[in-house]
């Protein structure tokens, strides 16, 4: 027997039609017949750049409502090597800036960061 978290099989598409949040081509709303030209090419490039899954929803919140489309969320996407690479060398500058400027068995000891330590991390995540 399969667990309630498993995806739906292909084979039970009529089950997942009618549970899936289907996207939808929304209505205009606003009347654009009295807009300027390029007033008008602002409104409709602004809602040609929205997310046609944000009209959905997120995944978690069609899960109280009863739905699910586990597309959204599975397979989950593969981090490209130079996305890799870059948050490599982002974790060991902060590893190193940690254990070069942090007393972290201080922070334990008085469960408090002294001030002076914020504003290092302030000023050291500005630097970039």
């Amino acid at each position: 027997m399969k667990s309630p978290l498993e995806a739906p099989e292909k084979s039970r598409s009529r089950e997942t039609e009618e549970t899936s949040a289907q996207p939808q081509t929304p209505a205009p709303v606003i009347d654009t017949s009295k807009m300027a030209k390029g007033q008008r090419e602002a409104l409709e490039l602004a809602e040609a750049a929205r997310d046609p899954l944000e009209d959905r929803g997120s995944f978690a919140s069609n899960l109280f409502v009863g739905r699910y489309d586990f597309s959204r969320i599975h397979p989950y996407p593969a981090q490209t090597a130079e996305d890799r690479a870059a948050g490599e060398e982002f974790l060991a500058s902060l590893q190193k800036y940690l254990r070069e400027n942090i007393d972290a068995d201080e922070i334990d000891r008085t469960a408090k960061y002294r001030k002076r330590t914020s504003m290092i991390f302030s000023r050291w995540v500005r630097s970039g």
